[in-house]
């Protein structure tokens, strides 16, 4: 993220997906279906980043029969966006801190869900049983001696994420191990 040298996609719902017509690799997702490397890399059938399927057009490890679909953003956010924090984060903090946090941070950007969670403990079956419910998708009942321990976790889906800067940030990072 901090010398990353390609701006950033960011879709809108009017975005959609539609099969590669051959057109300029610009900002945006490339499916790519059937690619295996020279050296015996297979590439998993997905979306990757701009990026990645410019280096693999450029090395000739993929032509553009390879790509089937396309997901072209209609807005992007500059190359240097996130380099300010990052520098921050190296300038103030200790060095293996900084790793951590900014890695947590990319790592947040893929985060699709909101989480809430609530957990008793109660000495009462009534109760227990009260508080546990069939409905929730991730509920939990223990018991434990003479205590019952219920913990629930909801999830909600976010309408908005950021996905698409996490998955940039990934195939940046599989550019770099192919460049190895």
């Amino acid at each position: 993220m901090k010398d990353n040298q390609f701006d950033y996609p960011i879709y809108c719902v009017f975005d959609e997906v539609r099969e590669y017509d051959g057109s300029a690799i610009d900002v945006g997702e490339y499916y790519l279906e059937g690619v295996i490397l020279e050296c015996g890399i297979v590439i998993p059938n997905k979306f990757y980043s701009y990026e990645l399927i410019l280096y693999l057009l450029e090395h000739n490890h993929i032509t553009t029969d390879a790509i089937k679909y396309m997901l072209r953003a209609s807005f992007k956010l500059k190359n240097d966006t996130l380099k300010p924090f990052i520098e921050y984060c190296y300038e103030n903090l200790p060095e293996e801190m900084c790793k951590k946090i900014v890695n947590a941070s990319s790592g947040m950007l893929n985060c699709i869900y909101n989480k809430s969670f609530r957990s008793a403990i109660t000495d009462s079956y009534e109760t227990a049983m009260s508080l546990f419910s069939l409905d929730e998708e991730h509920s939990s009942l223990a018991a434990v001696n003479d205590f019952f321990y219920v913990c629930q976790e909801r999830r909600t889906r976010k309408f908005e994420d950021n996905t698409s800067l996490y998955r940039h940030i990934v195939s940046g990072g599989i550019k770099k191990l192919l460049e190895l």
